[in-house]
């Protein structure tokens, strides 16, 4: 999956990029999503037509219903840890991706060096330290303006923050019993997408507002990226 992933984010950025940069209107660019959608929708029908979904003989009898499995999943620490990691991550990956675009329309954003790492060395590096480097990209593009830094930064930047979302649901999935485990990844991973709206959103009103505008874009994502690894420091992977 985070080979397919990663291939698709290589491709994305061009796919996105050239219609934007030809002056298409917005209203085609949303053809590509909408198309596949369609195609995943067949795809998992196809698929999981079929599919019986195992049986789980490690629950406890009295956690058997899903409402049983809800409460007890939203009294757990780690979900709430795990929900706001999301958040922050999403956030971070959308902000990173979107806005430089209006700066730097010739960069292909951080996706291409997110696929990269995906496509290489992902999950071996403990994901709080590859942060750093990270952070160090956003203060290259913070204080340097030319084109080849901004390239540079931003690419770094998308390579090292590859793994976060990944480690993050590995941070959770080694914490919860296995039959929670798909309720507290479909948790996460539905209310991170609150980052994933948000995040974009906030930061454009905020930047349209102050003088710097999308200069400040660097700061805030070290902020946001200082966050998540004090998180991550306190709750390790393994």
């Amino acid at each position: 999956m985070n080979i397919l992933y990663a291939f698709f984010g290589l491709v994305s950025p061009f796919i996105i990029g050239a219609p934007a940069k030809a002056g298409a209107a917005w209203k085609l660019y949303y053809w590509f999503p909408f198309s596949l959608a369609r195609l995943v929708t067949i795809c998992h029908f196809v698929l999981f037509k079929h599919y019986v979904m195992p049986s789980d003989h490690e629950e406890a009898p009295e956690f058997k219903s899903v409402r049983e499995k809800f409460k007890r999943v939203m009294h757990m620490p780690i979900t709430w840890i795990g929900i706001v990691l999301t958040i922050l991550s999403f956030a971070i990956a959308n902000v990173l991706s979107n806005d430089p675009t209006w700066a730097f329309l010739d960069i292909n954003y951080p996706c291409s060096g997110l696929s990269i790492f995906l496509l290489t060395v992902y999950p071996r590096p403990r994901k709080e330290l590859l942060l750093a480097p990270m952070c160090g990209a956003m203060g290259l593009l913070w204080a340097v303006n030319s084109s080849a830094s901004n390239w540079v930064a931003v690419a770094v930047a998308g390579f090292f923050l590859g793994p976060n979302t990944p480690g993050i649901f590995t941070i959770i999935s080694t914490r919860v019993p296995p039959s929670l485990k798909g309720i507290v990844v479909s948790i996460t991973l539905g209310l991170g997408l609150v980052g994933s709206t948000l995040g974009p959103l906030i930061f454009g009103i905020v930047a349209g507002k102050v003088s710097p505008g999308l200069r400040i874009l660097p700061p805030v994502i070290i902020v946001l990226a200082c966050l998540v690894c004090l998180v991550l420091l306190d709750h390790p992977a393994s």
